[in-house]
């Protein structure tokens, strides 16, 4: 059996609501243009998505996950600025909040060591220049607009735990289960 699988940062329900707060203004601001807004409760940060893995794979994943993420610390992190991903004609396709670190580089260091051992395991891992944001929404036509001024208050977080996390896509959005948690090492 296969399962549709990525490894996923989750964010504390107060930096979600912040977001859910930042989406309902885009939302205000932005009204009329082709937008699919995530809905709050399933924001988070990609480190790495997988696709389709057999139980196998899985198993050796989560093994990967296992010895990598307890040799990074708990992450400090703080919200940053609006930003937008563009198709190579201008028009918006993506629209995200920057994640920053607070004094180190260790989640960078972390995505950089997962993608290798990934690739290692014989996994395809994404080859763009890794950038770190949450998706806010998602533009589905190729429509040219400016992105407002939002004010993100620049939220302070602690991440201890790394999460395995299944994807299952429905009509009414994706539905995500995290199926195992990693802990970061604790200083």
């Amino acid at each position: 059996m296969s399962q549709r699988v990525f490894i996923a940062l989750n964010l504390p329900a107060t930096v979600k609501n912040e977001l859910g707060g930042v989406i309902l203004q885009l939302q205000k601001q932005l009204s009329g243009q082709p937008i699919k807004w995530v809905d709050p409760p399933i924001l988070h940060l990609t480190l790495h998505f997988l696709g389709e893995i057999d139980d196998q794979t899985l198993a050796e994943v989560a093994k990967l996950l296992t010895v990598e993420i307890a040799k990074y610390p708990v992450l400090s992190l703080a919200l940053g600025k609006l930003g937008c991903f563009t198709l190579p004609n201008g028009s918006p396709r993506v629209i995200w909040v920057e994640l920053n670190e607070v004094g180190g580089e260790s989640l960078r260091q972390l995505q950089s060591a997962l993608k290798k051992g990934l690739e290692d395991l014989g996994l395809e891992t994404d080859h763009r220049s890794w950038q770190t944001h949450i998706t806010l929404g998602r533009v589905k036509d190729e429509t040219r607009f400016s992105l407002p001024s939002v004010k993100i208050a620049p939220l302070n977080f602690l991440v201890e735990t790394i999460d395995l996390m299944k994807s299952e896509l429905q009509p009414g959005g994706p539905i995500y289960t995290s199926l195992e948690k990693f802990n970061l090492k604790k200083e």
